[in-house]
């Protein structure tokens, strides 16, 4: 169901896009004309936002964080995209793929989340408190923070890799 946009602009009267908004967006990590669009739904473009197909994960809610390309085994994957929304985490891995929800994600609704740069089934998810951690794609979590110690707010997370042992 791909929607003709010849670009988002403050013109746009399709479903939540009227006139310029605030709605998360995220760029492919390989690919910048690729993007994933949260506005009353879940949103991707292949060609810089100028046709946009619906992705179907949690009805209308609306995404709060995504990310979107990942490495494996010295492989990108411009398809992986995690995504939440409606306070639940998903998961897709192929072109055209479903994203399935990650039913074991222990935490409050996403507020942001960070792929391991070299291996995207390890993620990191914040819900604003509490940082979890799974080092396979979703099916076991970890929370790898103290929120006393961080003053309990905790808002992004980045990832990156500072030497070869993973972890």
């Amino acid at each position: 169901s791909g929607l003709g946009l010849n670009g988002l602009n403050a013109t746009d009267q399709v479903n939540a896009f009227q006139g310029f908004s605030v709605f998360p967006f995220e760029a492919n990590r390989f690919d910048g004309t690729r993007i994933v669009i949260g506005a009353n739904g879940l949103y991707e473009s292949t060609d810089s936002g100028d046709n946009l197909t619906t992705l179907n994960a949690g009805g209308l809610a609306n995404p709060s964080a995504m990310a979107y390309g990942g490495m494996l085994g010295g492989a990108a994957n411009q398809d992986v995209l995690y995504a939440g929304v409606g306070g639940r985490l998903f998961l897709r891995t192929t072109a055209g793929g479903a994203l399935n929800q990650l039913n074991n994600y222990p935490g409050n609704a996403p507020v942001d989340i960070a792929m391991d740069p070299d291996n995207w089934q390890r993620v990191y998810v914040t819900d604003g408190t509490n940082v979890f951690r799974s080092i396979d794609a979703g099916v076991n979590w970890t929370r790898v923070n103290n929120p006393s110690a961080s003053g309990g707010a905790l808002l992004t997370v980045e990832v990156f890799g500072g030497s070869a042992s993973p972890n």
